[in-house]
């Protein structure tokens, strides 16, 4: 009778520990008293965590990863894992005016859906990281128009993981749009923005459109007047309010609201779960 073949044992890579604040993006079920956890670090990005027990009636974790939010965490790391254990957790901020409307509720889960999309895990989320959080908070506060806060994230999700568009010059050529020499400008989020009509002339995009994008991505013919001012707007602090958002604002918000739709939608190349609950 052969001898039973005994398994190597596992070689354990270097641990490190991470503590910091994290934002909980994503769950799913690993047990029935077992969590993995998706979460958003400033300095470690994005994280996997198994968090075992939390589940549990008498655990100290319960309800402290629920989704989106806030959270003070230990974290054991191991190289050469993508799964991270959890050591200790602490409930921040549960963000309670999210859980009682739905309309911000779903702007926020399509926030963390964005951020979980575009970030690689264990690349620094510094900018990311604060965006997401402030936008949670201006969720929570009364009086606010729930689209345009997303607005403002989505701004600063596209700086913050350098995917801004091209919006006063040429994202091919980078010849700035004259405003003396033309009244509009053709955007396209397969060029990366706007394109000037020497360069679009010559383009040969491919525009079928990438999986999760609307079905017929166009170009779009932008007034130069708003691309420009969509550009002031996108630097400066966004109109929040409702009472802020006047005709004028509101015009510019609703062409923002288009071509950064079809921006993001080619930009992520998969379908947004939550984007259709946004209509």
């Amino acid at each position: 009778m052969s001898a039973r073949r005994r398994r190597a044992p596992r070689v354990r890579g270097a641990r490190t520990t991470i503590a910091a604040q994290a934002l909980v993006l994503h769950s799913s079920e690993w047990s029935e008293t077992s969590r993995v956890v998706q979460l958003l670090l400033p300095e470690a990005g994005r994280c996997t965590v198994l968090a075992r027990g939390v589940e549990r009636a008498s655990s100290p974790w319960r309800g402290v990863f629920d989704l989106l939010c806030l959270v003070e965490v230990e974290l054991e790391a191991e190289e050469g894992r993508e799964l991270h254990a959890l050591r200790a957790a602490r409930l921040v901020e549960h963000f309670p005016r999210l859980r009682t409307d739905l309309e911000r509720w779903y702007r926020a889960l399509y926030a963390a859906e964005l951020a979980e999309a575009a970030t690689p895990p264990g690349h620094p989320a510094v900018e990311l990281f604060a965006a997401l959080r402030e936008a949670l908070a201006r969720w929570c506060e009364p009086g606010v128009d729930p689209d345009a806060v997303l607005l403002a994230f989505e701004w600063r999700f596209l700086d913050a993981v350098g995917l801004t568009p091209a919006l006063t010059a040429c994202a091919s050529c980078g010849r700035a749009v004259d405003p003396a020499r033309a009244q509009t400008a053709f955007f396209h989020p397969a060029a990366g923005g706007v394109q000037c009509s020497a360069c679009r002339s010559r383009a040969k995009l491919d525009l079928m459109p990438r999986r999760g994008a609307r079905e017929r991505t166009a170009w779009r013919r932008v007034p130069v007047a708003t691309l420009f001012a969509l550009d002031r707007a996108r630097r400066e602090p966004a109109p929040t309010s409702a009472d802020e958002l006047a005709p004028p604002n509101r015009a510019l918000h609703r062409t923002a609201r288009l071509l950064l739709d079809d921006f993001l939608a080619w930009q992520l190349e998969r379908p947004s779960r939550v984007r259709p609950f946004l209509r």
